[in-house]
């Protein structure tokens, strides 16, 4: 059910949490009207729904016939009974990383979008960080990349209490990783437990990189690092900076920032989700994109545990 550029979207927000609700001053920045807040709490519903300004409804179902487009943040476990049948109704839906619990279950919702030819976009959000976008517009050819190490490391979140932190941190960084490699994977390591874990991942072509995700240390850090034969360069996630590094001749670092521009990356996210509805655009980040985050992430926490 796609609607014209000319008629304004109906979108409803699923989950009226924490990112529930940062999806709702989203959609209030970028001025997209809310018709409906879902959740099954009707006090988290009655909060979400005042703060849209929208009527508040327990069940999702209740959206068929009602939404052109849903923001679904709840916890990764109902993502395919809620997100399915909107889908196969023809709602576009963005879901939030990860886009499902197991393989199976997002080649379920990839099918459901099919079937209902509605748009499915995953909330990897860190693709929409201007950061990242200046990085992958920075003239970085996958083959030239030597090494990668990101680092994802915080306080742990009362907010995500059903899994492990390769699904809840590091699956962010799996995803920008293969958005710039865009090369097979050779093999993968890991060491770690439910909430601290180090991967290593080799790809075909020599590259390696090495994730960190943490959410046993107050320090909050959130990185990326790219090594070519000539170049180093840094981004940092949190600052939404990134510079660039080289060694010249007489044997001195040249370092220089690197011009980073754009919008809130939920901003950008949600309206870019929108477009894809209309019609305007394919999504970034598409259910594909992220089955082959969790193909990675999936080989990542078998590792953990072999």
């Amino acid at each position: 059910m796609n609607a014209t550029a000319s008629k304004p979207l109906r979108l409803a927000v699923i989950g009226a949490g924490v990112m529930g609700k940062r999806h709702i001053a989203a959609a209030k920045r970028i001025g997209a009207p809310i018709v409906a807040m879902v959740d099954a709490d009707a006090a988290q519903a009655k909060a979400g729904a005042e703060m849209a300004g929208c009527p508040a409804f327990a069940d999702s179902a209740s959206l068929i016939g009602n939404a052109d487009a849903a923001v679904i943040a709840v916890p990764t476990g109902a993502h395919v009974p809620i997100a399915a049948p909107l889908l196969k109704a023809g709602i576009g839906c963005l879901v939030e990383k990860p886009l499902a619990a197991t393989e199976a279950e997002c080649r379920q919702l990839i099918a459901a979008a099919t079937e209902g030819r509605a748009v499915l976009q995953v909330g990897h959000i860190e693709r929409f960080n201007p950061a990242i976008e200046t990085l992958a517009h920075a003239g970085l050819p996958p083959a030239s990349m030597l090494a990668i190490a990101a680092r994802r490391m915080s306080a742990s979140s009362a907010r995500v209490l059903d899994i492990d932190v390769v699904m809840d941190l590091m699956v962010h960084d799996i995803d920008v990783v293969l958005t710039l490699k865009k090369t097979p994977v050779a093999r993968v390591s890991a060491r770690g437990s439910d909430d601290h874990a180090v991967a290593l991942i080799g790809f075909a072509d020599g590259t390696t990189a090495t994730l960190t995700a943490s959410r046993v240390t107050a320090t909050r850090i959130r990185d990326l690092d790219v090594v070519t034969p000539d170049a180093f360069f840094h981004v940092d996630y949190a600052a939404r900076t990134a510079s660039k590094s080289r060694r010249r001749d007489s044997g001195q670092f040249e370092v220089s920032d690197l011009a980073v521009t754009g919008t809130d990356a939920l901003n950008a996210q949600l309206e870019g989700f929108l477009a894809s509805v209309r019609g305007d655009k394919a999504p970034r980040v598409s259910g594909e994109d992220a089955l082959a985050t969790m193909i990675l992430t999936a080989q990542i926490r078998a590792a953990l545990k072999a």
